[in-house]
């Protein structure tokens, strides 16, 4: 009875100290030299999403709401959307995937007289092990006269449901405009 209780014990005080979510990190990078502010208006091309299946461009369930949200903030910065000739090319693609993380490995210590000395057998009795649904978007603003980027924005965080993914993009993208456009060319 001892034992069993040892081992609950154990069981419930590592599940206490398992970490927290990961915050989520975005990066932003633009190309030096590149004044930002003299774009005025940006178009969109196709959304890309990666799933298992292969790359699905304008996927119907993630399209609506990725534009609705980077369309907020680029007209909060003064651009404007055009069906086509735009200053900008907006490219995104959007990730999903399942990532194990071992949260805490249990070891067993129960001491046996072995050979004239205590010994202990110290395998792990336990691991416990959660997986993540880590999400990652992409989010690339091209020069449409030089075909090269001029500003591209990386945001991942864990994402385990839809309406959590729309959230999460939101904040997100309020990250990822918060340089845009950069203070410095």
């Amino acid at each position: 009875m001892l034992r069993k209780t040892a081992v609950l014990a154990i069981v419930l005080g590592a599940a206490l100290c398992l970490p927290a979510p990961a915050k989520m990190k975005v990066k932003t990078q633009h190309q030096a030299g590149n004044d930002c502010k003299q774009y005025k208006t940006y178009e969109w091309l196709p959304t890309r999403a990666a799933r298992k299946t292969g790359i699905i461009e304008n996927e119907e369930t993630s399209t609506p709401v990725i534009k609705e949200i980077i369309n907020r903030e680029l007209q909060a910065k003064g651009l404007k959307e055009v069906p086509a000739g735009g200053d900008l090319q907006i490219a995104t693609l959007s990730t999903r995937e399942k990532s194990p993380h071992t949260d805490a490995l249990i070891y067993t210590w129960f001491p046996d007289y072995y050979y004239g000395t205590y010994w202990s057998s110290g395998s792990p009795a336990m691991v416990l092990t959660s997986y993540a649904n880590v999400g990652t978007f992409v989010l690339n603003l091209i020069d449409a006269k030089t075909k090269k980027s001029a500003w591209v924005a990386l945001a991942t965080d864990t994402v385990d449901s839809q309406k959590m993914a729309r959230e999460k993009l939101e904040k997100a993208a309020k990250k990822m405009f918060e340089d845009f456009p950069p203070k410095k060319p």
